[in-house]
């Protein structure tokens, strides 16, 4: 898995949400939209912010 956080984890995570069948079966009837809001503690030197379309 990619590095936390990174353009290659968010590729991997969409990635992987695609490909699970549990997921598709879950999410057949609905649709939605996340925004993730990661602040920076001692391991993060700034703010990072993921939009994920689902």
């Amino acid at each position: 898995m990619p590095k936390f956080p990174s353009g290659e984890w968010i590729k991997e995570f969409c990635k992987l949400v695609n490909e699970n069948k549990a997921y598709e079966e879950a999410a057949k009837n609905w649709e939605g939209d996340f925004l993730f809001i990661v602040t920076p503690d001692e391991g993060l030197d700034k703010e990072y912010v993921f939009y994920v379309d689902l």
